[in-house]
């Protein structure tokens, strides 16, 4: 079912086509090059300028693409989730292209089975880490957009089950998407120590892999490496969504007490409590360069932040909830 707009009572000024064009472009260059930066800094491509340049390159071209689908299908933007869909899919097909224009460039070229090998995993860890880079590109890119447009997605606190009577205040939230996930297998995959000799195990154990894999071993390491890897990925998608299903952010506040717990398949795996007249401050945050809201309660000299699968309209209303019934 598709998430439709809401709107704040006070958008923003529409923005132009044009205008769209370009903050879409420099921002999608922009995340190209940190993250080309980043792979280089890993020593994937060996070095961070040659990554820089090469995530600059995919940036600009993802960039030009979305924007040209955004103007001409999604302006104004109506349909949030339609949309992140469409930024995930068309720079995971940018990058997907770029992976794959090794193995076809090098087709025709004569050259040793451990290079065809090198150049066949390449491909595939290559593959993998443009899906998730996509993913954070197309997050991050429909935030702003939605925020532009003064849209903000669901504008009621659906995803927070809220519970509140004149002697106790007792909130549920689920978490957000769990990016540390991507972020431990980005690692991995990067590492030239990590990523391909394990790509290479997991294809064929400890068998020689000139001898595992016939001819052409520049497609056969692909399909083969493709064969171990789907399934890992599709297992770990799974445990992700297990995750999201089955942690719970629990808030509860009563006239002396404040109570910050989490909570795994219903039993409570971490705890943080307060006074509740220590409360000083309560309001959203954002994180300016990324894709996240939450909110902050300030008690005593203590900071704690809940971020759980706020939109910024919702974590505001969130925000004012809390502070109504305490008469902050």
């Amino acid at each position: 079912m598709t998430t439709h707009c809401a709107f704040e009572l006070h958008p923003q000024r529409p923005i132009s086509r044009l205008k769209v064009v370009w903050k879409i472009v420099c921002r999608s260059t922009l995340l190209g090059l940190i993250s080309g930066a980043v792979g280089g800094i890993f020593g994937y491509v060996y070095f961070a300028p040659l990554g820089a340049l090469l995530g600059i390159g995919l940036g600009l071209v993802n960039g030009i693409a979305l924007s040209l689908v955004t103007v001409v299908g999604f302006y104004p933007l109506r349909r949030v989730e339609r949309y992140r869909s469409t930024a995930k899919a068309i720079a995971a097909i940018v990058g997907q292209g770029a992976a794959l224009y090794a193995p076809l460039s090098y087709a025709s070229i004569p050259m040793t089975p451990s290079s065809a090998l090198l150049i066949g995993f390449s491909t595939v860890i290559i593959s993998v880490i443009a899906v998730i880079v996509g993913s954070f590109v197309g997050d991050n890119i429909t935030q702003w957009y939605a925020e532009i447009n003064g849209c903000t997605g669901q504008t009621s606190l659906h995803k927070i089950a809220l519970h509140k009577t004149k002697q106790r205040l007792e909130a549920m939230l689920s978490p957000r998407e769990p990016f540390w996930i991507q972020a431990i297998l980005m690692t991995i995959l990067v590492c030239p120590f990590l990523g391909m000799p394990l790509l290479g195990f997991l294809v064929c154990g400890i068998q020689d892999q000139v001898e595992c894999l016939p001819s052409p071993r520049l497609y056969t390491s692909i399909v083969a490496g493709f064969k171990v890897l789907i399934p890992i990925l599709l297992g770990i998608w799974a445990l992700s969504a297990i995750f999201r299903r089955y942690y719970k952010i629990r808030l509860e506040i009563d006239r002396d007490r404040i109570i910050f717990s989490r909570e795994l398949f219903g039993h409570q795996v971490w705890k943080r409590s307060g006074r509740t007249e220590d409360i000083l401050q309560i309001e959203p945050t954002y994180h300016h360069f990324g894709t996240h809201y939450g909110v902050a309660i300030q008690v005593g000299a203590v900071e704690n932040k809940l971020r759980g699968q706020f939109t910024r309209l919702s974590a505001r209303q969130f925000a004012d909830e809390i502070s109504d019934w305490l008469d902050l």
